[in-house]
């Protein structure tokens, strides 16, 4: 039901509607819109929940730089990543995710991200009134979120019905796909896990 999205949801690394500052969810309620994508999600968070269903359902805290080093050589700053790391589902429930989200692009409304060469997943998306496009994806070795508004004067985001290349399978999916392309060069081609 609605209220185990949500918590599915957070544990996979959208922050709560009542966290702090940035680091809330606004509209991540609990009814059976949710699933949709009804809340205000940042794009960080997006890729972070993505990420760990790629990460076989181990969430890993996201941050910005990982270390610092200074002109000398010497290393200024560093992020353990394995102490921000907790598993938030079974790896069962992780790789029935990634196939479902790996038919969005092999036929699905994300198969320009097979342009890519590699195994991929991810979702494309469209808000009410089209205010948003998305396509948040990974592989097994990188998870990318694509948002794109068009704001007014004020910020405030302003409907792109009519225009098509902003549709969530045209423009994110392509700005994903050349993301990923240019992250992944020269790495080796990774598959997921066999379910």
């Amino acid at each position: 039901g609605p209220e185990n999205t949500v918590k599915a949801a957070i544990a996979a690394g959208l922050p709560p509607k009542d966290g702090e500052g940035a680091a809330r969810t606004i509209g991540l309620e609990n009814n059976v819109g949710n699933v949709l994508g009804s809340a205000g999600a940042r794009p960080i968070d997006m890729a972070s929940a993505y990420a760990t269903i790629a990460a076989e359902g181990v969430y890993t805290r996201p941050y910005i730089v990982r270390s610092t080093t200074s002109a000398d050589g010497k290393i200024d700053y560093t992020v353990d990543v394995n102490a921000s790391k907790k598993t938030a589902f079974s790896k069962d429930v992780a790789a029935d995710a990634t196939d479902a989200l790996r038919a969005v692009v092999t036929s699905g409304t994300g198969t320009g991200a097979a342009a890519l060469g590699r195994p991929a997943a991810g979702k494309t998306g469209t808000s009410t009134d089209s205010v948003s496009a998305w396509f948040v994806g990974y592989t097994p070795q990188v998870s990318i979120s694509v948002g794109m508004e068009i704001p007014d004067a004020a910020g405030n985001p302003t409907s792109m019905n009519g225009i098509p290349s902003l549709a969530s399978g045209a423009l994110p999916v392509t700005v994903w796909t050349d993301v990923a392309r240019a992250y992944l060069e020269g790495k080796e081609v990774a598959q997921f896990p066999a379910r």
